[in-house]
């Protein structure tokens, strides 16, 4: 469940890139990658939730994530 999230970041070799939440309902939420994110493979990709009222979520993929450009 989606409840008023305030902050979607990824976190590529330590730096952080703030994703912008172009919407959201109770199950799915739809962000947009920014324009300096660099296009590559990844280790240990990390993506931080934040909510106004609920303690952060944090996922971590620790297989390769590539980023191709569309």
């Amino acid at each position: 469940m989606i409840l008023d999230p305030t902050a979607v970041i990824m976190t590529l070799n330590g730096k952080d890139y703030p994703l912008t939440i172009k919407s959201y309902n109770r199950t799915e939420m739809t962000v947009s990658l920014p324009t300096n994110l660099p296009i590559g493979t990844f280790d240990n990709l990390q993506i931080k939730f934040q909510f106004k009222d609920w303690t952060d979520v944090v996922k971590t993929q620790l297989s390769p994530s590539t980023i191709t450009e569309s």
